[in-house]
């Protein structure tokens, strides 16, 4: 069974997939042409490919969804193996992957064109403005960066509560443990 995590950025995505993977969930990892963060690492985050591997996958359809950012003078892409996709939807044990809306969207395309009987769970992790700004701050994000980011989820996430079957609270106040236990309770 798949489940999807959408939710803005520091809404604590990962802290919540981290979670999952140390309870016995599988991951799909994403591939991304942005440059690591510190702490980061290959195949666990992202696959850090080149702007050109990006593309080259791009065109022989590898993705079932990809996006672009435009960052400064720079272009950052993300996107999710089809192949990973479709064959988590139809397995019994528990993956994971992280995605925006509109990879919800284009990944359930996918799914309907490929699949008959896919298992899909879609779970908005849902953090007020105040608890993004403060996690945003607390990792030194640079004040045009937590704007540009905040900015674009506004746009990004605005339809976003249509598209769940579950919305998960993780403001300050929750902790990790709590809101898996919720995605766990509802998922299973």
């Amino acid at each position: 069974m798949l489940t999807i995590i959408m939710g803005k950025t520091c809404s604590g995505k990962n802290a919540v997939v981290s979670e999952l993977k140390k309870r016995g969930w599988s991951q799909i990892v994403t591939y991304t042409s942005r440059p690591k963060r510190r702490g980061e690492k290959n195949g666990r985050e992202y696959w850090y490919i080149s702007e050109e591997d990006f593309s080259n996958k791009i065109n022989s359809g590898y993705f079932a969804e990809w996006k672009a950012y435009r960052v400064g003078n720079q272009i950052w892409y993300y996107g999710s193996p089809s192949e990973e996709i479709i064959e988590s939807s139809l397995d019994d044990k528990n993956n994971v992957i992280i995605l925006t809306p509109q990879g919800v969207v284009d990944v359930l395309a996918i799914l309907k064109r490929h699949v008959a009987d896919y298992q899909i769970n879609i779970i908005y992790l849902y953090s007020n403005h105040n608890t993004i700004l403060q996690r945003l701050k607390s990792r030194k994000d640079k004040n045009d960066s937590i704007e540009r980011r905040m900015k674009a989820d506004d746009k990004d996430f605005a339809n976003a509560t249509t598209l769940a079957n579950k919305i998960v609270y993780n403001n300050t106040s929750d902790s990790i443990s709590s809101v898996v236990n919720k995605i766990i309770d509802y998922v299973c």
